[in-house]
């Protein structure tokens, strides 16, 4: 999905949850657009918090 945003460069925030927490795959996440990277299990405030902030970003600009 991130590489079909980028294509059309869409500049929508995303956050990306996986349970796959290595170097490799938060450096394909940013490179890809991501704006930030949680893992699996993701604690509610700490998913609201990512949210606020990647809106909150967007909004600034």
């Amino acid at each position: 999905m991130l590489a079909r945003l980028k294509d059309k460069q869409s500049s929508l925030p995303v956050i990306v949850v996986s349970a796959r927490d290595n170097e490799s795959i938060h450096g394909l996440a940013r490179e890809l657009g991501a704006k930030m990277f949680l893992r699996k299990p993701v604690d509610d405030q700490a998913l609201l918090d990512a949210i606020n902030w990647v809106t909150q970003a967007r909004a600034d600009r």
